[in-house]
């Protein structure tokens, strides 16, 4: 797993089964927060302030209840809307996701579409698939977004890291479909 010493607070919150935040400036704990929801964690107003300030040098940390989920395209709009998070996770049972800013990710605000219409072509390429009842529908976009996150780190435009055990299919998907797009 990535190395953070907070990961495993968040997981131990985590066990009930919804989406926690933390947020980290110079190492430190800023804000603790839950939404109460498996599926999204909000950004207090006060916190969100803080994270759009382009010097905060803030970490975010989110868990995602399943096994081993990557971001979601909501988890890197929010990271390249606040332009003070230089480091964001996406932390499961069984795996740990991270991305960076680079010197290029303020361009990313221009290319984030791009990124969207390449995600929603390469779910064209797993529909059948998932239609058919060979992948389940968190398999196929767990795939996606590690092939997109993967592009986008190709180009430069985030660095970004995981560790762990996404399935076997999950990284044969991943690899087939960025490799077919």
């Amino acid at each position: 797993m990535l190395e953070n010493p907070h990961r495993k607070a968040l997981l131990r919150k985590a066990a009930d089964g919804n989406e926690h935040l933390i947020a980290l400036q110079n190492d430190k704990v800023i804000k603790e927060t839950t939404s109460g929801r498996k599926r999204s964690v909000d950004i207090p107003q006060s916190l969100w302030k803080t994270v759009c300030k382009a010097d905060a040098n803030i970490i975010l940390m989110h868990n995602h209840p399943s096994e081993a989920t990557p971001f979601s395209f909501e988890d890197v709009w929010v990271f390249y809307q606040a332009q003070g998070v230089t480091e964001m996770t996406a932390e499961a049972q069984k795996a740990s996701f991270s991305i960076q800013r680079t010197e290029i990710t303020k361009n990313l605000k221009h290319s984030f579409k791009d990124f969207g219409t390449y995600g929603k072509n390469l779910d064209k390429h797993l529909l059948p698939d998932v239609d058919a009842g060979q992948i389940g529908a968190d398999m196929a976009t767990s795939a996606i977004m590690h092939a997109v996150m993967q592009s986008m780190h190709k180009r430069g435009f985030v660095n970004y890291r995981y560790a762990g055990d996404m399935s076997e299919r999950e990284k044969i998907i991943a690899d087939t479909l960025r490799s077919a797009s």
